[in-house]
């Protein structure tokens, strides 16, 4: 479950209606202690947050994929992550959904799916850095692509992928073969 953020952090005494908790994550993992539980949310999860609470370190050859599929918002979304299953850490992850029937005519052309997000998490580097201590480009945002490449074709037969990017990173899906199509970058797959 994902503890989502419904409010800014604001003093509580500035609050005059509604939640006057302005520390909901705190309070739910306070929770979670006491029931002898942790906190297995996406933030939680990250391999920052975990190492820098544990102190734990990851090899890389010990990081695997896991998928998950489920539906939501009428629809079926694949979770797919890369996962050190021994501390529960997540490296990155990449939300993939099936398209069925869309407003925008773009996904309307050909049978779909697109890449709703991507992210390697952990320490942000630099475009182009590469460092020991951070997970960013080292390759794991392309391995999640093939492997969405591999469900939108083995277990959806579809042969076009698309991607809902921010202007920032579309040269980084132009470089692994995605043209910009509208507001998204698509791919026909092969």
């Amino acid at each position: 479950m994902r503890i989502q953020r419904i409010q800014r952090d604001i003093p509580s005494q500035l609050i005059y209606a509604g939640v006057d908790k302005s520390n909901l994550r705190q309070l739910v993992e306070n929770e979670l202690e006491k029931h002898g539980k942790e906190c297995r949310c996406i933030r939680c999860r990250e391999i920052g947050h975990k190492s820098l609470r544990q102190r734990i370190i990851i090899d890389e050859y010990d990081i695997n994929i896991n998928t998950v599929f489920y539906t939501a918002s009428e629809g079926e979304e694949v979770f797919i992550s890369l996962v050190n299953e021994k501390y529960d850490a997540l490296v990155g992850f990449l939300r993939l959904r099936d398209i069925q029937n869309s407003h925008r005519f773009e996904l309307n052309k050909n049978p779909c799916m697109i890449i709703r997000e991507l992210k390697i998490v952990g320490r942000e580097l630099e475009f182009s850095k590469r460092s020991k201590k951070g997970f960013q480009h080292r390759g794991y945002g392309k391995e999640l692509i093939d492997e969405a490449i591999r469900i939108c074709t083995e277990e959806y037969d579809k042969k076009h992928l698309f991607v809902l990017s921010g202007i920032g990173v579309k040269e980084y899906y132009r470089n692994l073969d995605f043209k910009d199509d509208g507001v998204y970058l698509s791919k026909t797959i092969i």
